[in-house]
């Protein structure tokens, strides 16, 4: 097994428990076993793992019954899917979506230290899932997720956008305020975030994220916090957004 697999072996398995340990008891069983089989059987180049239910229900200590309802749950959270059935004699082939893993258990990177966070921010961005929700439209434009601050008036389509430099000084004063609060926290998520004019209107912000996972976290997780910096920031702002990379 490589370096690079290795590394990835440990921070999702590490992602896995932190997510565990942050939930019900209920939560914990379920990803404990799946932890169990990741550890045991799962091949981490093919993303895949083969194994009966027989031999599941040995691995898990419990009855053939909850070893459907323990794949049933796996199945509905879209974590682990079925690739091939176990038929004529052979076992069941699964997958497991890594980058569905990663975007639910993101929530609690935090319990692991800025270093981990870091880390897995740049993983998950090369492993966004394909179900991760729209954040913009097939062209990058700003979609439903466009944010008013409170107090201001929706806004319409104006004039041409101003310059760059504009949107950039805004978001660069916001950086500043965001950095000072939680220094970890700006490395992780907002360093990287480029910010452009909103071409549907002159006083609107546009922040491209590096990936679609990236840019949904962030609306999901830390849109007030954001929001607040900008309004603070650049109180003439009509209104923002976060987008996935255009194109």
């Amino acid at each position: 097994m490589g370096q690079e697999i290795q590394q990835r072996r440990h921070d999702i398995i590490a992602a896995l428990g932190a997510h565990a340990l942050a939930g019900p008891a209920a939560r914990q069983r379920l990803v404990l076993r799946l932890i169990t089989l990741m550890a045991a059987r799962f091949n981490w180049v093919s993303g895949t793992v083969s194994i009966g239910r027989a031999e599941l229900a040995r691995l898990w200590a419990v009855d053939p019954r909850s070893v459907r309802r323990e794949l049933a749950r796996l199945r509905a959270a879209g974590w682990l899917a079925v690739r091939r059935k176990g038929v004529r004699g052979r076992v069941t082939l699964y997958a497991l979506d890594l980058g569905r893993i990663l975007a639910d258990t993101a929530p609690d990177w935090p319990a692991l230290g800025p270093d981990f966070r870091e880390r897995l921010s740049a993983l998950a961005a090369r492993m966004a899932p394909d179900s991760a929700p729209p954040v913009a439209d097939a062209a990058g434009a700003p979609s439903a997720r466009v944010l008013a601050f409170p107090g201001t008036a929706p806004a319409t389509a104006g004039p041409a956008p101003g310059p760059a430099a504009a949107a950039q000084g805004a978001w660069a004063a916001a950086c500043a305020r965001l950095r000072a609060e939680d220094p970890d926290t700006f490395r992780a998520w907002f360093a990287r975030l480029q910010a452009e004019p909103d071409p549907a209107c002159a006083d609107a912000l546009v922040l491209r994220a590096q990936s679609r996972f990236v840019a949904s976290y962030l609306a999901a997780h830390h849109a007030s916090r954001i929001g607040a910096a900008l309004a603070a920031a650049a109180p003439g702002l009509a209104r923002w957004c976060i987008a996935p990379p255009a194109g």
